[in-house]
């Protein structure tokens, strides 16, 4: 019998370490079979390490490849001329030199090298600034030379008007079919439906990009702070829905104090309850559900800030926030930057885009907490939290490109592998691995980049100077503490409805 049974038992052994072999033929990597962005295993089997190529949606382009010394040279926007220009790009987007070696520039270097090993092409790019229109006047200097030598041009959001009433850039919804696939996941949806002019898209925001998600708004606090005078725990309040307008209103009363013994809020040494830069009133604005502009149904640019209440919505922000006696505006104060108030924990709230995390809040002493921007009220059905076009990137392809069908194919090549090797380096290790200092704030940020939404009546219209951005505009009544926004919407209108004019009459004419 205990032979019998000792037979049985080796059977069953066997049995399972047979199902055990087949069970392991299912898994998609093996130890054996490693693949790396920098090494791919053939050109033609874009697998890579974080993304198994099974787990991917296809890639729907054609086989080719240029050689291996074709030139793909892009145009980048900086505000100087030089990649780092006062923390406006902390990240590389195009090219990253393989020597700086930190985490978004081996990212970025590795996702360069497998495209040029695919497809035979050699990438490379410059800076040039933007400010000085000279990433327009070097694509005018381009097309007019024939040197037909730039591929991709990169450019601030605000500026892509420039760019497009002149001719310069070629609709990638024509040289793009069948090779752009702006329904897919690495083409950035609400930037798609956002730029999309009638039936044309000219420059567009893809996962090739970085500056997008570090443009997007968010509202620092202290946590410190806000437990020293008793707000309770300001995650929760997101959570359940009751983070609002009105809370962050009455935490600000609570929270601000004259530290410095004369009874005023005037000065570093006093507790704030918001130091912040102008930013603040469109970020507000947008969170409460509001835009300056909409591309409708029709595919035609409809300006809605003159509309509805929008006005009374935003005089409402500057006399509650903008001029109340706990905001301290950064250019009145300067108290926003290195050495810094916020940093100092000498306010409880700070509205910045997520890009302040990584270049001015990582050595903050306290750790710092993160909300999305407040919503209007309760009944809202969620948060908002806008892509800002001052610091925001698109890009487009030249319309004097020499080979069309290349600049498309490189460019969704470059925002694929960016979706699957990229992105996830910047938002999953660095922003949730990094500059989230909690559980509680990471999924803060998750809330934040769930909720992003653009404003199509920004980017028509925010040529210097304007109802958007200039002196004058709504961007820069904070230091005035007495405007009107009838007033500033009277003094813009005329060249506000010229531009909405010249973009729907454009869209006429390319139809």
């Amino acid at each position: 019998m205990n032979k019998i049974i000792s037979m049985l038992l080796a059977i069953l052994m066997v049995a399972a370490m047979f199902t055990f072999v087949a069970c392991g033929n299912d898994t998609p990597d093996t130890p054996d079979t490693p693949s790396t962005p920098d090494t791919p295993s053939t050109p033609e089997d874009p697998a890579t390490p974080e993304t198994p190529a099974d787990t991917r949606i296809p890639l729907d382009l054609p086989a080719k490849n240029y050689g291996g010394d074709t030139s793909f040279h892009m145009v980048e926007w900086t505000v100087s001329g030089q990649k780092d220009a006062g923390g406006w790009i902390p990240w590389h987007e195009g090219d990253a030199p393989e020597e700086e070696g930190d985490l978004m520039s081996t990212a970025v270097f590795a996702r360069n090298a497998y495209v040029e090993e695919k497809y035979g092409v050699n990438i490379t790019q410059e800076y040039v600034n933007v400010n000085a229109n000279d990433h327009v006047l070097r694509v005018q200097q381009d097309n007019q030379t024939s040197e037909n030598g730039i591929q991709l041009v990169t450019t601030r959001a605000l500026h892509s008007w420039a760019f497009i009433s002149t001719g310069l850039l070629h609709d990638m919804a024509d040289i793009g079919e069948g090779l752009l696939h702006f329904d897919q996941p690495w083409w950035v949806q609400d930037a798609v439906e956002s730029y999309t002019l009638g039936n044309s898209l000219y420059i567009c925001s893809t996962e090739m990009l970085l500056r997008d998600k570090g443009a997007t708004a968010a509202m620092y606090f202290n946590p410190v702070i806000a437990e020293n005078y008793g707000l309770g725990n300001l995650y929760d309040m997101m959570d359940a829905g009751d983070w609002t307008y009105e809370m962050m209103i009455s935490a600000c009363d609570v929270v601000a104090t004259s530290l410095d013994g004369d009874d005023l809020l005037n000065s570093r040494e006093d507790l704030w309850g918001m130091m912040a830069p102008d930013d603040t009133s469109y970020f507000l604005f947008a969170a409460m559900d509001r835009k300056f502009g909409i591309i409708n149904d029709e595919g035609y640019l409809e300006f809605t800030f003159n509309e509805a209440d929008n006005l009374v919505t935003m005089q409402q922000i500057f006399e509650d926030v903008m001029y109340a006696d706990w905001y301290a505006n950064e250019y009145l104060q300067d108290v926003l930057g290195s050495g810094g108030g916020f940093e100092n924990d000498l306010a409880l709230f700070l509205p910045a885009i997520v890009k302040s995390a990584y270049t001015n809040l990582r050595e903050m002493e306290t750790p710092y907490g993160v909300l999305p921007m407040p919503k209007a009220d309760y009944s809202q059905d969620g948060y908002r939290s806008l892509v800002w076009v001052h610091h925001d990137s698109v890009l487009g392809i030249p319309s004097a490109v020499a080979d069309p069908e290349m600049a498309c194919i490189i460019l969704e090549a470059l925002s694929y592998e960016g979706y699957y090797e990229v992105t996830p380096v910047l938002i999953d290790t660095l922003i949730y691995g990094r500059l989230a200092k909690t559980e509680e704030s990471k999924n803060s940020f998750e809330t934040i980049f769930n909720s992003r939404v653009y404003d199509a009546g920004q980017f028509w219209n925010s040529d210097y100077p304007g109802l958007v951005d200039g002196e004058n505009s709504v961007l820069r009544q904070t230091s005035k503490h007495n405007s009107a926004m009838v007033s500033v919407w009277d003094t813009h209108r005329n060249a506000t409805e010229q531009r909405i004019k010249d973009v729907n009459d454009f869209i006429d004419e390319t139809r």
